[in-house]
C-alpha cells in the first residue's frame, strides 16, 4: 500500500488565507500608527483639515479590515468570508489610493501622500498578504490604480519624478511577494503531506494491530487445539505430563493423582451407538469439570480413560469421585446407564510420575477386579470404598 497522494489546494488556500488573516491581526497597532503618522506629518505641512480626513477615512477602513479579519480567522475554510476579506482589502487600498484627492495637487503634502504611503503600503501588502494572494492582489488593484492616476493628475514632472521609483518598488515587491508565496505554498504541502503520512501511518498501525489480534486470536485457538482434546474439551496426555514435570518435589505431597476409567464403555457404546458413547464421554468432563478445583488439572488419558491431578488429601479425592460419579448417573439420558471406575495414589517426594501412574493404575486396576463403579486407594494395600 503506498501513502495518498496530494490533495487539492483548498486546504493551501485556507492555510494561507489563516496564516495572513493571523499576521494582520498580530500587528494591528503598525495598521493604526500607519494613517496616524502620515496625518500627522500632512498636518505639519500646514493642512490639519486635510490630514484629519485622511486619518479618518484610512483608521475606519483598517478597523473595519481588522474586524472581518478576526472574524474571518474562525471561518476560513467558508469562501463567502475569504471574498469578504478580499473586498475589504481592496477597500483598504482605495482608501491610500484615493486619500491624495483630498490633497491640493500644488502642496508637499500631497506629493508626499503619493509617494511615500504607496511605498509603505506595497511593502506591507508583501509581507502580510504574501501567503494569500488574493489579498495581496486586492490590495495591490485598490491602492495602485488611484495613485498613479493622482500622480498623473499632479503633473507631468511629479509623474516623471515618481512613477518609474513606484513601479520598481511595486515590481519588486511582488515578486517578492510571489517568491514568498510559492516558498510558503511548498512548505504547507510538505506540512500537508507530513500529515497525511502520519495519519496514513497511523491507519497502517492500526491495520497491524488489528492483524496482530487475529494473529494472537488464531494462536490461542492453535493453542487451545494443541492442549484439548476435541471431543470432550479436556487436555490431552502431553499438558499433563508438562503439568507433572513443572511440579516440584516439595509440592508433590500435596497432590493426589485419580485415574478414572468408564465401565463396560463399549458395551454402552454397541448397545446405544456412538453417538450416545461420545455424549457420555462429553457429560463425564463435565460433570468433573463442575466439581473439581480450579487448580486442577484434567486430562483424557486415552480412549474412555482419563486422569485428574488435584490438590488434597486422598480421602478429600475419594469423596469429590464419588461425587462426581453420583452426578454423572443422574445426567445421564433415561435408559442410559454407565457407571466408572477410579483409581488413586498419592503423590510423594520419592517417586517420580511414572511410579505415581503405575500406582494410581494398580489402583484402578483393584477397582476393576473388586467390581467396578467403585474408588480404590493405593497404599500398602488396597483399601475397598464402594
Amino acid at each position: 500500500m503506498t501513502a495518498p497522494a496530494a490533495q487539492p489546494d483548498l486546504e493551501l488556500i485556507t492555510g494561507g488565507f489563516r496564516q495572513t488573516t493571523d499576521v494582520l491581526w498580530r500587528v494591528r497597532p503598525g495598521l493604526l500608527l500607519g494613517p496616524g503618522l502620515m496625518g500627522l506629518a500632512i498636518a505639519r505641512s500646514g493642512h490639519p483639515e486635510e490630514a484629519l480626513a485622511m486619518t479618518a477615512i484610512l483608521v475606519g477602513v483598517t478597523i473595519l479590515g481588522l474586524s472581518v479579519t478576526r472574524f474571518a480567522r474562525h471561518r476560513a475554510e467558508q469562501v463567502s468570508w475569504r471574498r469578504a476579506f478580499v473586498v475589504i482589502s481592496v477597500g483598504y487600498g482605495l482608501a491610500w489610493g484615493f486619500a491624495p484627492f483630498l490633497l491640493d495637487p500644488s502642496t508637499p503634502a500631497s506629493a508626499i501622500s503619493r509617494i511615500v504611503p504607496v511605498i509603505g503600503v506595497v511593502a506591507v501588502a508583501s509581507v502580510v498578504y504574501a501567503a494569500y494572494l488574493p489579498g495581496f492582489a486586492g490590495l495591490m488593484a485598490g491602492v495602485m490604480v488611484p495613485y498613479l492616476a493622482s500622480i498623473v493628475q499632479a503633473g507631468r514632472t511629479l509623474a516623471v519624478e515618481a512613477i518609474p521609483s513606484v513601479l520598481t518598488v511595486t515590481a519588486v515587491l511582488v515578486a517578492q511577494t510571489l517568491w514568498a508565496n510559492a516558498h510558503s505554498r511548498r512548505v504547507m504541502t510538505d506540512r500537508r503531506r507530513m500529515l497525511e503520512l502520519t495519519a496514513w501511518l497511523e491507519q497502517e498501525r492500526a491495520t497491524a494491530l488489528a492483524a496482530n489480534h487475529r494473529l494472537q486470536a488464531v494462536n490461542e485457538h492453535v493453542r487451545r487445539l494443541a492442549e484439548r482434546d476435541h471431543l470432550t474439551g479436556a487436555y490431552n496426555r502431553r499438558v499433563l505430563v508438562e503439568r507433572f514435570g513443572a511440579l516440584a518435589a516439595d509440592e508433590r505431597p500435596r497432590h493426589v493423582l485419580a485415574l478414572v476409567d468408564l465401565d463396560h464403555f463399549k458395551q454402552a457404546n454397541d448397545r446405544f451407538g456412538h453417538p450416545m458413547g461420545d455424549e457420555i464421554l462429553v457429560r463425564l468432563v463435565a460433570a468433573m469439570n463442575d466439581r473439581l478445583p480450579a487448580d486442577a488439572c484434567l486430562a483424557r488419558w486415552g480412549g474412555e480413560e482419563f486422569a485428574v491431578l488435584l490438590p488434597g488429601t486422598l480421602a478429600d479425592a475419594a469423596t469429590l469421585i464419588d461425587r462426581i460419579r453420583d452426578e454423572l448417573a443422574i445426567d445421564l439420558p433415561e435408559g442410559v446407564t454407565t457407571t466408572f471406575s477410579a483409581g488413586l495414589a498419592h503423590w510423594s517426594r520419592d517417586i517420580d510420575y511414572s511410579e505415581l501412574l503405575r500406582r494410581a493404575d494398580a489402583a484402578l486396576y483393584a477397582a476393576k477386579a473388586n467390581g467396578r463403579n467403585r474408588t480404590e486407594i493405593h497404599r500398602a494395600a488396597a483399601v475397598r470404598r464402594r
